[in-house]
């Protein structure tokens, strides 16, 4: 039996967050079968970071087609040499929410050629990614689409209770890929000369792309409050891994200038630069979950400063991983804030060590569950 497995990248490329998930799956996905990545609409660039040019193919180099076109081509004729194959369409993780008439309208079409490939035999797989929130329409859309789906995995029990409530067919856990990433080899070239700094690297908004003021206020008034109650804090670094943040990043160091040293890192980190920038940092502050997770990987404390209802899917994942204790709300009071934060610092071993804990359990249960789908 031989399994080809086309990946279908994730469409933020300016999120390095969707670069270390896309690398991770693809990196677990490479056990079970031939890669063919399709590189159609990606730039050079992200498609040699997530994949493996020494052994994984793109999609130019084996069709002039579309993947879609491909994928059908293959279904169509793969078993006619004498090796039987599976074909596997898996869609890149991350996460899904939607509302109007035209996002529904593209819904039904993905599902009408999933079902398709399904009724061909073809297995079209999304996972470790998490739903929400939708309008009536399109929760409607997705829920009637989900059945077409070989394998659809959530990456938090917050999402699969929301699928279950939408009545998806047959919502799975499957954790966020970031659980299994490896970082990259310590790099002298890059390495930062300096430790003992702060990270604080921020979204302006609750969704979307546009820089928002007002939703920041808040969240840097609390920030300058928490930090004056660290003892030892000097330096502040602001960076970004999101091209998007980089007007947060701007204000939030305009705004903490008068208090603190301060460094803005003015361009999107890639995974090597931010990976050697969170590995000399005491902590990480952050209201995006792939910051977070990737400075744990790091060996570096990652605590969430977030409105939990604005981030469910960080509050999911470190609930269900026994880091919740960590979480700070933005909107509690400074006092208890200040608290939380010094005893989350004065035992940041034991929380690096929850999460290694975590790291290898999820690892471990991604490789069953992959185990499990390829070998069905």
């Amino acid at each position: 039996m031989k399994n080809i497995i086309f990946f279908k990248p994730g469409a933020q490329i300016e999120n390095t967050g969707d670069l270390l998930i896309n690398k991770s799956e693809i990196d677990v996905l490479r056990h079970y079968g031939d890669i063919i990545v399709d590189d159609s609409n990606t730039p050079e660039w992200f498609i040699n970071a997530i994949s493996n040019t020494l052994v994984d193919k793109k999609l130019s180099e084996v069709s002039k087609s579309s993947l879609n076109s491909t994928f059908l081509k293959n279904l169509l004729s793969g078993n006619k040499g004498g090796i039987k194959t599976r074909f596997y369409y898996v869609i890149a993780p991350g996460h899904r929410s939607a509302k109007g008439f035209k996002s529904a309208q593209r819904s039904l079409f993905a599902g009408l050629k999933n079902l398709t490939f399904k009724l061909l035999g073809g297995r079209v797989m999304r996972m470790g990614f998490s739903i929400g929130p939708f309008d009536k329409l399109n929760g409607w859309a997705d829920s009637l689409i989900s059945g077409t789906y070989y394998y659809f995995g959530l990456r938090d029990n917050k999402a699969i209770t929301l699928a279950q409530q939408l009545n998806f067919s047959k919502p799975q856990y499957f954790p966020d890929l970031a659980w299994c990433y490896t970082p990259y080899p310590e790099n002298s070239d890059i390495a930062r000369k300096d430790s003992g700094y702060v990270v604080l690297s921020f979204r302006s908004n609750e969704y979307g792309t546009s820089h928002n003021e007002n939703y920041l206020v808040p969240i840097v008034n609390k920030i300058k409050d928490l930090l004056r109650s660290v003892e030892g804090v000097k330096k502040i670094v602001l960076a970004y891994q999101v091209q998007y943040d980089r007007d947060a990043a701007v204000y939030m160091q305009q705004q903490l200038n008068d208090n603190f040293e301060t460094e803005l890192v003015d361009h999107k980190l890639l995974l090597p630069e931010a990976e050697a920038l969170y590995r000399n940092a005491t902590f990480v502050l952050s209201n995006r979950l792939h910051v977070l997770m990737l400075a744990f990987q790091c060996n570096t404390v990652a605590i969430p400063l977030i409105k939990l209802e604005d981030n469910k899917k960080i509050v999911g994942i470190y609930t269900d991983n026994g880091l919740g204790d960590i979480i700070l709300d933005a909107e509690q009071e400074s006092l208890i804030l200040h608290a939380s934060l010094n005893s989350t610092l004065a035992s940041k071993e034991r929380f690096i060590e929850i999460f290694k804990y975590a790291s290898e359990r999820n690892t471990q249960l991604i490789r069953q569950k992959l185990d499990t789908i390829f070998n069905a």
